[in-house]
This record gives structure tokens, C-alpha cells and sequence, in this order.
């Protein structure tokens, strides 16, 4: 970085970066007036993996792995993944695992309405997946973390930490 000048340096105005807090601080020091950007890529699996622990703290919780829950957290965990405008909600599909025809909406909504906590980090998901795809930025991530902080689950912590560590 000796090769620029601290002219130069001040003259950049975004810097792209994943969410590794060391990069963070080193580009606030490097880059004084710099907008620093957190690239969509890790955004998108730091949640994936956030919305996943979650799912699976949920898992460990249950006592009968032979309930119908467990069997769609467990076989069907893509479709939290997926996005809620795009899930079946009028055609039954066999559901294997559970062993019974629904919709991917029912099964979905079987989850989320029987456990209120992991509802609200699906829906934080959502928010940011749609956010991201939509490019309404900001306001739309200032909501999701507003939403992260009331969840209080430790992978959605570490998840505001990091997102804090940018601003």
C-alpha cells in the first residue's frame, strides 16, 4: 500500500470487503473516507448459515424425532431456503420422510407456526434474501437487523456483531 499516497488513498470512496473484522479495521485505517461494502455473496451465507444452526438448535430440542416436524426440519431443509414467493401453496406433493401428501406452504407453515422463535429468524432471512434481490439495500437491512437483535439466537448474534463491525 506504500505505492499510493495517503492523496490517493483518501480520494477512494467504497471498498468492497467480506465480513472478516480484521479487514474492516485495516481498510478504515488504509482507506479513511471509504464506504466500505459488504459483498452480497457473504451476506447471503452468513444467513443461509445462521437460518440453518437455528433450524437444527430447533431439531435438538424436540423430543420425538418421529413427529412431523422433525421429519420436515430434518429431510425438507431446503425449503427454508427457499424463497416464500416461490414455495407451492396450491399443489399437494409427497412429502417424503414425513410420509404424506401437503404443500411446501403447509409444511412450512406447520414449522413456523408451531415455534415462534424460529419464525422470526425465517422471516429475518426472507427479509434479507428479498432485500438482496430486490437491491433495496439499506432500509431493508436496517429493518432485518433491527429484527435480528429481538431473535436473540447465539448464531444470529454473532451475525449482528458482525454486520456492526462495518458501520
Amino acid at each position: 500500500m506504500n505505492r499510493y499516497t495517503n492523496r490517493e488513498r483518501a480520494a477512494v470512496k467504497s471498498v468492497v470487503v467480506d465480513l472478516n473484522a480484521q479487514y474492516i479495521k485495516f481498510i478504515k485505517v488504509l482507506f479513511p473516507n471509504a464506504r466500505i461494502i459488504i459483498d452480497r455473496f457473504h451476506i447471503v451465507q452468513l444467513v443461509g448459515r445462521a437460518l440453518g444452526n437455528a433450524r437444527i438448535s430447533l431439531m435438538k430440542k424436540m423430543n420425538d424425532c418421529h413427529c412431523r416436524e422433525y421429519k420436515i426440519l430434518k429431510a425438507h431443509w431446503r425449503l427454508f431456503h427457499k424463497n416464500s414467493a416461490d414455495l407451492e401453496a396450491a399443489r399437494s406433493v409427497y412429502l417424503r420422510g414425513v410420509s404424506e401428501y401437503m404443500t411446501q406452504q403447509n409444511a412450512l407453515d406447520l414449522i413456523v407456526k408451531n415455534h415462534p422463535q424460529f419464525e422470526k429468524v425465517y422471516d429475518a432471512y426472507q427479509d434479507v434474501f428479498n432485500a438482496l434481490k430486490k437491491k433495496t439495500g439499506r432500509g431493508s437491512l436496517m429493518f432485518w437487523k433491527i429484527t435480528v437483535v429481538r431473535v436473540r439466537t447465539h448464531s444470529h448474534l454473532h451475525l449482528e456483531e458482525e454486520h456492526d463491525s462495518c458501520s
